[in-house]
């Protein structure tokens, strides 16, 4: 799960595009409360580790998650379809208080996936077209392409941004 949580928070800050939320984050969250608990019962050097550990997790899910809340709150019209259910009502609240503010902008969503970013491959994906060309992509290549082409296997979780 940690390793799901690390890749999320990847992709996430890879792209200026909102990528679909880690649906496991209230799960990893829950891991984590339960693992200081233990934490609360170990001794000595080992205690010190773990807490080193359950820090860095910590913040890496808490950089995951402020990562998506900026994206959300600079993009008005982004695809509801892409969030989380609190992610949903964040964004409903803010898109209203906009409204009663009288700042709201109704434009079309900024979409990001003409940008080109550079990937890892994660799995054996085999043949793909990338800007029309075939390529065969194994676990460990290392590519550049239009985030567009490669925005079906981002989602699978057969890629890494870098």
């Amino acid at each position: 799960m940690l390793n799901t949580l690390l890749i999320a928070y990847q992709n996430e800050k890879g792209t200026k595009a909102l990528l679909p939320s880690l649906r496991e984050l209230p799960e990893i969250i829950e891991i984590i409360t339960k693992r200081f608990e233990t934490i609360k019962l170990s001794i000595g050097v080992r205690r010190h580790i773990l807490e080193l550990e359950l820090e860095r997790i910590k913040f890496i899910a808490k950089e995951y998650v402020h990562t998506r809340m900026q994206k959300i709150l600079s993009d008005f019209n982004g695809d509801v379809k892409l969030l989380s259910d609190s992610e949903t009502r964040l964004y409903s609240a803010y898109v209203d208080l906009n409204k009663q503010r009288g700042i709201y902008i109704n434009c079309q969503s900024a979409q990001y996936y003409d940008e080109y970013v550079g990937f890892c491959c994660l799995d054996n994906v085999g043949n793909i077209l990338i800007d029309g060309v075939p390529l065969n992509m194994v676990k460990g290549d290392v590519f550049v392409a239009s985030l567009s082409n490669i925005k079906e296997l981002l989602i699978k979780g057969q890629v890494m941004l870098f």
